[in-house]
This record gives structure tokens, sequence and C-alpha cells, in this order.
């Protein structure tokens, strides 16, 4: 569910006309998903590119949803760098996964829920890939729970946003195969989810 909360989110954000032109995404599968059902939704075509080795079932909900499903690359960041050069090319918005404000805000609104509905929280364990979830979850939770400790969860295959923040910098490395397909894979270089996950 956060994953359509950030798409649309973002697609909100647009102006009517930009939403006219098509919106072209990036994903493993659940992002995709997202922008698919989100486009349906709106009256929005899209355009979704995924990994070569994506799961056919995501790819399958995808096109279901009414989305072209474009294969690229075997690598995420592979993915969405094609996916980005295309919109650009195309003149259509691109919405990344992760980096990009509006995803992030809006991913990020499971952490207003939690605050506003629930008890305290001492520790919050959030899924990391390209860092979109925790980085909104983060930015809302400094803000409204400054004492919760905020624990990234990563696949031991695809550490990449852990060794990058250990490293200072978004680094490149090699993510290996890994059930959490949807956490795998590189990371946008000067992704803005970086800076938060960091500090």
């Amino acid at each position: 569910s956060f994953k359509l909360r950030g798409a649309f989110n973002k697609l909100l954000t647009l102006p009517r006309e930009v939403r006219e032109r098509g919106v072209v995404a990036a994903s493993s599968g659940n992002h995709g998903a997202a922008v698919a059902y989100a486009c349906a939704a709106l009256g929005v075509q899209a355009r979704v590119f995924v990994p070569e080795g994506a799961s056919p079932a995501k790819v399958s909900k995808i096109r279901d949803l009414g989305a072209e499903v474009v294969h690229f690359g075997t690598d995420g960041l592979d993915t969405e760098l094609e996916a980005r050069r295309q919109a650009e090319e195309a003149g259509a918005a691109y919405i990344s996964p992760y980096n990009d404000e509006a995803v992030m805000a809006g991913q990020g609104t499971l952490a207003v829920e939690m605050t506003e509905n629930g008890p305290v929280l001492d520790r919050l364990y959030v899924a990391v890939g390209g860092g979109g979830l925790i980085a909104g979850m983060a930015t809302w939770l400094r803000h409204a729970m400054p004492a919760t400790q905020i624990v990234g969860a990563l696949p031991a295959n695809s550490p990449v946003m852990a060794a990058s923040v250990r490293a200072g910098r978004i680094i490149e490395m090699e993510s290996l195969p890994t059930l959490s397909d949807g956490t795998a894979g590189g990371i946008e270089a000067g992704s803005i989810t970086f800076e938060v996950c960091r500090d």
C-alpha cells in the first residue's frame, strides 16, 4: 500500500497537461503495479520499465492494470536510468520508485497514520531498497516522535543503501539474487533519499 500512496501523490502533484502526455516508471514490480493502478484510476497512460528478471506475476499484474511493460536491464538501477532517459526523450513525466519528494512524502504517510492512531513508537523497522519509504517515514517521525529509533532492514544480497550510508556516498555494488526483489538493486546517483537515510 505504501507504493500506491507514493504513486498517487506524485501523479496528483503533476499538472493535468503533464499527466495527459502519459507517464513512465521503473520498477521491480510493486511500484509499477501502484503506478499502473493510480494511472488507471486517473485516466493516465503508463509505461513501466522492469528488469529482465522481474517476477512474472508482478509483470502480469502491471499489464492487467493497463500499463505497457518494457523489459530492460538486469539490475533495478539500469532499468531506472533507461526509463528516465526514455521519459525525457518522449517529454513524459518520470515517476521514480523512490528518488522524488512527492513519492517519498506519499510513502511516508504511513508514519503519519502510525503516530496519529497508535502508541509511542520505541523502534520502527522499515524495509529499504531505494529508501523512499524509510526516508518519508523518518522525515515525519523526526518531527512527531524524535525519540523513535528507526532501523532499516535490507536483504543481505543487496544492502546498497546501508553500504552507501557507511561509505558516506552512494556506491555501486553488485546485487546478488534475493527473495526480496522489491528491495534489491542500486540507487540512482544524487538520490534525495540517500541524504535523508544518512542524516
